[in-house]
């Protein structure tokens, strides 16, 4: 029984031995999922090459994001509570941001005081 979908797509139920990728391109194969041995030395330059490769293409992930922070304490001398802002924000932004956290300080502890007077 076959399927013809929008696309053009079919779909055969139980492949019953039937080649599946004759009328499509082999996938290529990756040679870390074979089975047999590597017997070529230019093979391991090349796994190499393509690591190195990799590793300049992932290089902006790796980069620590102390640049891109800004360390804002918002407490006191005494009691120093640092927050990590981006650069990148917007100063109007950040103004609302460090008002709201302050806010949220003081009231936490507002209620800090209030549970050890309870108890």
């Amino acid at each position: 029984m076959a399927f013809q979908g929008k696309a053009g797509l079919s779909y055969h139920g139980g492949n019953q031995g039937r080649d599946l990728a004759s009328s499509h391109e082999e996938p290529a194969l990756n040679p870390s999922q074979t089975d047999e041995p590597v017997e070529e030395e230019g093979t391991e330059a090349e796994a190499l090459i393509e690591m190195e490769r990799r590793i300049e293409w992932e290089k902006p992930k790796f980069q620590p994001l102390d640049k891109e922070l800004e360390s804002i304490n918002m407490g006191n001398e005494m009691e120093k509570r640092e927050v990590r802002v981006g650069k990148q924000m917007p100063p109007d932004l950040r103004t609302k941001l460090m008002e709201l956290l302050k806010e949220f300080a003081c009231v936490r502890l507002v209620i800090s005081r209030y549970a050890r007077l309870r108890s």
